[in-house]
Formats: C-alpha cells, structure tokens, sequence
C-alpha cells in the first residue's frame, strides 16, 4: 500500500490554507520620531536643553506632490510608524496653532522593500 498519496493529498490541503502573500499588507514604511525645539532661549554648555517628544500628526507625501496620500498621529512620546509601499516620500509633522507655531519642513525618505527607514521628523518651536 502506497502513503504517498495520501501525504500529497493532506500537503496539498495545509498549502491551500495558508495565507497569501497578496493579503499582507506593506512589510516596509517609515518609523520615527516628532520632536519640538529648541525649548530654551539660550543654550549653554553644561546645561543641557533637549528638544521634547511631540504628538502631531504626520503627513505623507508623494516625493515632490502636495497631495496628501495618508496621515497618521505619533504618541505623546513622539513615535510613530506608517506602512508604505516601497517608493519615494516627503513627511511633515503638523502641530501649528494660531500664528504658525510650531512649524516643520519637509523630510524626504525612501521606502525600499522589507525595511522600515527611521526618520526624526522636527518641529521649530520659535524660541530663539
């Protein structure tokens, strides 16, 4: 009696079963941080004045649109992470209020396959 078969067969039933690789989402994007600063209106030496975590929200643009494509918000802490789809990017951090502050620039990153690209994203607080 040959048990091949059978072992095709129940092969061939747990193959059929798993998960596509179509039905998985991105496996690359950009992870990061938003920071504000400076906070001090002087900075000496000795006398450390970091710039702090910010949530604000992060905005994805196609490299060189002002479309926005998808936007999401960092953490109290400041994190955040976007799933993209392997290409060319420009994020913002936007957290103005009345008058403009805080304000940031453009970032360009690009999203290569498998990988998540880190990025610190700042936000200029006006002290000066």
């Amino acid at each position: 009696m040959r048990k091949t078969p059978i072992y095709f067969l129940m092969l061939l039933a747990l193959v059929s079963c798993a998960p596509s690789a179509e039905g998985r989402g991105p496996s690359s994007g950009v992870v990061g941080k938003v920071l504000l600063g400076p906070q001090c209106p002087v900075e000496q030496a000795g006398s450390p004045c970091p710039d702090k975590p910010l949530a604000a929200e992060v905005q994805v643009f196609t490299a060189g649109s002002d479309e926005v494509l998808t936007s999401t918000d960092s953490t109290e802490a400041g994190r955040f992470r976007i799933d993209l789809e392997p290409g060319s990017y420009e994020l913002l951090a936007a957290a103005s209020d009345a008058g403009g502050l805080p304000f940031g620039t453009r970032v360009q990153v690009r999203a290569e396959p498998g990988v998540y690209a880190r990025v610190t994203l700042s936000l200029d607080s006006g002290i000066r």
